[in-house]
């Protein structure tokens, strides 16, 4: 597993969060994600984005690498809130 420092770009509780890698100006990751709500469920749009001088590699060689990560992280992230809906519907709740 590779893991690296990243910038929190972008904030908005519980609305959307941005973190950018890589070297400013030159070239950037960012992962971004937001979250809106509607009456019956919570959508969550999640992208990625290259900025910089060489941003263009990102359309070279590097857009199926990206749609990979995409889907894994899409994944992971499903399956987080699947469990922790599950969990929370079979919970006892105490003090009621």
């Amino acid at each position: 597993m590779v893991t690296a420092d990243a910038r929190l770009t972008r904030s908005d509780s519980n609305r959307e969060l941005s973190l950018r890698i890589g070297i400013p100006g030159v070239l950037e990751f960012e992962e971004s994600f937001q979250v809106t709500w509607t009456q019956h469920e919570t959508l969550i749009a999640h992208g990625m984005r290259c900025i910089g001088l060489f941003s263009f590699l990102g359309l070279l060689g590097l857009k199926g690498m990206f749609a990979r990560m995409l889907a894994r992280t899409d994944a992971a992230l499903k399956a987080h809130v699947q469990r922790a809906t599950t969990t929370a519907r079979y919970v006892r709740r105490h003090n009621r």
